[in-house]
């Protein structure tokens, strides 16, 4: 599952750019990319979805969250999406910081973590945050 949605995200990476080029280079307009990726994203969300329930069923503790919580999860995930579909298109985010920008959630996260929570990450988690982020410096300079 892992590799399935690592392989996934590499194609969003790659394809969402080209798409979005070619749909505008073909006179058409960005806003076509953006609602074929809004139909898109809930069909193979939902594909995994429904494989997971078939599988593996809905464990006990997953039905005891709030509803309240996921809703507010759902709906970050979708903003997130919506703002990547807007900003695949190489005229408005340059394709060389496009693969760079999802790289750094990671230490964002680990900042954000401490600044909401109060918690600091352990030795190896810093050690790897570290790593990301001089990675992050290095492909910037």
């Amino acid at each position: 599952l892992a590799c399935l949605v690592v392989l996934c995200q590499v194609g969003q990476n790659v394809a969402l750019p080209l798409f979005a080029d070619g749909v505008v280079a073909a006179g058409g307009d960005v806003y076509f990319v953006l609602c074929w990726s809004a139909f898109m994203y809930p069909v193979g969300f939902g594909l995994v979805l429904a494989a997971l329930l078939v599988f593996r069923g809905v464990p006990a503790e997953e039905r005891a969250l709030p509803h309240r919580k996921m809703f507010l999860v759902g709906l970050a995930n979708a903003l997130n999406g919506l703002l990547v579909v807007f900003a695949s298109q190489t005229s408005r985010t340059p394709a060389l910081l496009q693969a760079i920008v999802p790289s750094a959630m990671i230490p964002m996260t680990v900042v954000a973590r401490w600044l909401i929570l109060r918690k600091m990450i352990g030795i190896k988690q810093a050690a790897c945050a570290a790593v990301v982020f001089a990675g992050l410096l290095v492909s910037l300079v």
